[in-house]
């Protein structure tokens, strides 16, 4: 952290780039659930007051950028979980992203810590983890993340990749046993090969390893090597996929091809193919995402069956789905929905299948040019291992204001 905050902005303040510009936002917000927590046997709803402050800056020269932003809020809480969330400051947030490039070079690094009150039991994407994590229980999660690659030989036929990456998840205020501390590290390299100008060849090989604290399996090792084919074409692109993973259950294998395609109105990519998991059962790996641009907004949709290592590291079969829809109404006033569904089965023998869904609408109203308000709507169910089912709906009502200054 100190590389990255001192030394780049001497050089930046050495190659007088830009004076920062600094962005603030303040807003306001008030949330009613039913669930919040999506517990089977919940007592009552909840309400919420929360206030946010969040900060961005950057940093900029032709050749460099750092940028630094964060957030931090302050909440109050009755109803029935107000003994279980936390008052006062809450859900913290840090993040630094550091890039910087030459002709034939380019290197980045980020590094993010931020705290999460879990109780929500939203499906979140969180960096450098295989995929969306749902957790039920109750707690906190701080998720320490950092990630560095470097670009090499960007303009020459042949080129090369490093990467690095380690998260980290820490957990506490919990009594449940499924909640234990987890530590990720990554290493990886990709080759490129420009085998014309319309036809490119990569090769990436990947390490990781995992740790749960909370088992007693010690450290589990991953290795995969990835190969893709893609040649461009007038509207679009065609693209051949060959994938082997050794985890510490066994093999994994997976073929597909995929293509996309540009219209005026449309675009579409997707793919097909097989996947030997490491039983040794073939299952479909299917993808697909559509969007279609309309006079006064947008409507897009995906959809996607695969086999990978799931959260635990453990191999998992995924389903997700996902469709939204975008509208202006007029020019203060804009309109959004959602659904998303999300599956995960295991292929161990005795395991059973999760699931998580939401579907929700929002609205927002520019009030002035730096305020606005938005109104939103979000139904959520969700069934765990047990089967157990449980659902929440939730009501909330926020006022933010931007505000930017420059040195």
């Amino acid at each position: 952290m100190a590389c990255v905050l001192t030394l780049p902005t001497g050089l930046l303040a050495q190659q007088g780039g830009e004076p920062p510009a600094l962005r603030l936002g303040l807003s306001t917000e008030a949330i009613y659930s039913s669930n919040r927590g999506l517990d089977g046997t919940s007592e009552g709803g909840t309400f919420e007051y929360i206030a946010r402050l969040d900060f961005g800056t950057t940093f900029a020269t032709p050749t460099q950028q750092l940028d630094i932003s964060g957030d931090v809020g302050l909440r109050h809480v009755t109803g029935a979980e107000s003994n279980v969330l936390d008052r006062g400051l809450v859900e913290p947030n840090l993040e630094i992203r550091y890039g910087r490039q030459s002709r034939d070079a380019a290197l980045s690094a980020s590094f993010r810590i931020n705290e999460l009150d879990i109780a929500s039991s939203s499906l979140e994407e969180v960096i450098g983890v295989p995929d969306p994590i749902l957790v039920t229980e109750e707690g906190t999660r701080r998720t320490t993340v950092f990630d560095t690659e470097l670009e090499l030989r960007r303009r020459a036929p042949f080129g090369l990749t490093l990467s690095a990456g380690f998260t980290g998840l820490n957990y506490r205020d919990t009594a449940s046993p499924t909640l234990t501390d987890q530590d990720r590290f990554r290493l990886g390299a990709l080759l490129r090969f420009d085998l014309t100008p319309t036809m490119r060849a990569t090769l990436d090989l990947d390490y990781s390893t995992f740790e749960d604290f909370g088992t007693p399996e010690g450290v589990r090792e991953t290795y995969s090597l990835n190969s893709t084919l893609r040649q461009d074409l007038r509207n679009g692109d065609i693209t051949f996929r060959l994938g082997a993973t050794e985890t510490e259950n066994g093999e994994r294998y997976t073929f597909s091809t995929g293509r996309s395609l540009s219209t005026p109105l449309w675009d579409l990519s997707g793919s097909v193919g097989l996947t030997r998991d490491t039983g040794g059962d073939v299952s479909p790996d299917i993808s697909l995402d559509v969007t279609r641009a309309l006079p006064d907004g947008s409507l897009g949709a995906s959809f996607s069956q695969r086999i990978a290592s799931g959260v635990d590291d453990d191999e998992e079969q995924i389903t997700s789905l996902s469709v939204s829809y975008d509208k202006q109404l007029n020019a203060l006033t804009s309109f959004n929905a959602s659904l998303s569904y999300s599956e995960t089965d295991p292929t161990a023998a005795g395991s059973n299948t999760s699931s998580f869904g939401s579907v929700g609408v929002s609205l927002q109203r520019n009030l002035t040019e730096d305020l606005q308000l938005d109104l939103g709507f979000q139904h959520r169910v969700s069934e765990n291992v047990s089967g157990i089912r449980a659902r929440d709906n939730r009501l909330s009502v926020s006022l933010r204001r931007d505000l930017s200054a420059r040195r």
